[in-house]
């Protein structure tokens, strides 16, 4: 049984945009290797496999982190 509630979703700090992360995105991120679906660490690299940036309080969106480039 999973301790983490899947689906995730996050919203950008700076413009709205949505990443859902649900137990099939994690899979199909991790399809060479058996993911761990009870870590936030897998959801975080899932997060920046997808090109998003996760701060301690705040996640951006690929767009804005390459705006802010």
């Amino acid at each position: 049984m999973s301790v983490l509630g899947y689906p995730f979703v996050f919203e950008c700090a700076s413009c709205e945009n949505e990443i859902v992360i649900d137990r099939k995105t994690v899979r199909d991120t991790f399809r060479f290797t058996e993911p761990d679906l009870d870590s936030v660490d897998t959801v975080n690299a899932v997060l920046y496999q997808r090109g998003w940036i996760r701060t301690d309080h705040l996640i951006f969106c690929l767009d804005c982190v390459e705006d802010n480039d």
